[in-house]
């Protein structure tokens, strides 16, 4: 009786490597795009974030009649202190208001006009929001510079 042997053979096993080769190649420089793409619309995501907690805490201090000097505004999840009826330019200020915790919040301060950088963790070269807290009628304002952002 004749045993039949089944399997691959080399030159098969060959063309598979290959085809698998150029996949790779042609797949990994989008998939490395892709970690570039969510580190800017991680930031993106951030200054909106940054925008709109400054805009809700604006609004209940309008409603507690707190928009002069400094004040403490109690918002869902805390207190925020507050300037000029903004997040002052600090952790305790925009930093508990947008609830950034995955994000580096540098040392600002509480007074009018200061400004905060804020990073992603690890930071980036010139890939950062620049917070500014209001300063009697100019209300407070957030930048994005990502011209360092891979």
């Amino acid at each position: 009786m004749k045993k039949q042997q089944s399997g691959f053979t080399l030159i098969e096993l060959v063309m598979v490597i290959v085809i698998l080769g150029i996949l790779g190649a042609v797949a990994f420089p989008k998939f490395a795009d892709l970690t570039t793409n969510a580190k800017r619309a991680s930031m993106q995501g951030a200054l909106a974030s940054i925008k709109s907690a400054a805009a809700i805490v604006h609004a209940k201090a309008l409603v507690t009649s707190a928009t002069a000097g400094a004040a403490n505004i109690a918002v869902e999840g805390g207190t925020v202190t507050a300037i000029d009826g903004y997040p002052t330019a600090d952790s305790a200020g925009i930093g508990s208001a947008a609830q950034l915790t995955d994000y580096a919040v540098a040392t600002g301060g509480g007074t009018a006009g200061a400004t905060v950088q804020i990073d992603l963790v690890p930071a980036l070269t010139n890939c950062f929001i620049t917070y500014t807290a209001a300063n009697g009628a100019t209300p407070a304002s957030a930048l994005f510079t990502q011209t360092g952002c891979p």
